[in-house]
């Protein structure tokens, strides 16, 4: 990943325009961690990374940065004299290192990106009014509240589950309008299918609930991640698949 220095001439002005921006990335990376972490500068940087990394199971990025910062070390700290380096970080080292630090402080946040009027639906609405929604809206999931309290999420899933046993006792499908979404919740499958999150979560995270979490359906945003708090959006799982993809 390195190219040593062995002549006793100083280097080039790329070669020192390398080791400036690499320090430069690297210092950004540091400041942003104690930042976030409220770490003081005495704080070894090793420590900041394997604490953030304990906070945002999302971020993968730690082994890569404590590499780096090895090499930082042995750039910055084993020079022979000044513009006299050991070492001199590649091109790739540094493009590297800046990518890091692009997705470590830019990691997108649940809002804006997935800030979008929820549909609600109460225990006395219908099961008509919710297929309704699904065919206007195309969606799939809808929280249900019992007032202002939030009681269960109504999934796509969990109405054709209901609609496939009442098929089955072989009633009117006339008489739709007559079922309440407290009836058709009591058929949903008794898991935890929703969570709710602050806003200011990063992208990454809420990825990392998804993939540890099969059984989770969607992410209800709030200010700060309370069922009693308005809501500011909602994130599913094909939310993150299409996010990823783009």
């Amino acid at each position: 990943m390195m190219i040593r220095e062995h002549d006793k001439t100083k280097i080039s002005d790329e070669q020192r325009k390398l080791v400036e921006d690499f320090e430069v990335y690297y210092n950004d990376l540091d400041h942003y961690l104690r930042k976030s972490l409220g770490t003081d500068k005495q704080v070894p940087f090793k420590y900041l990374v394997n604490e953030f990394s304990r906070k945002h199971p999302g971020w993968k990025d730690a082994n890569l940065l404590i590499t780096l910062a090895e090499i930082r070390n042995v750039i910055i700290h084993e020079k022979t004299e000044r513009f006299r380096y050991v070492a001199i970080p590649t091109p790739p080292v540094v493009d590297e290192l800046k990518a890091c630090k692009e997705r470590l402080m830019n990691p997108g946040y649940v809002i804006p990106i997935f800030k979008k009027d929820v549909k609600k639906l109460s225990l006395n609405d219908t099961l008509v009014k919710a297929l309704k929604l699904i065919r206007e809206y195309s969606f799939s999931q809808f929280p249900v509240y019992d007032g202002l309290k939030y009681v269960g999420l109504l999934t796509e899933n969990g109405i054709t589950h209901w609609l496939a046993f009442y098929i089955s006792k072989e009633i009117s499908l006339v008489d739709l309008d007559e079922v309440s979404i407290k009836d058709v919740l009591r058929n949903e499958e008794q898991r935890e299918n929703c969570i709710f999150i602050p806003k200011d979560m990063r992208i990454d995270d809420l990825k990392a609930l998804f993939s540890e979490n099969n059984m989770l359906e969607a992410a209800l945003i709030t200010e700060h991640g309370k069922e009693i708090e308005n809501l500011l959006g909602i994130a599913t799982r094909w939310d993150i698949v299409h996010y990823i993809k783009e």
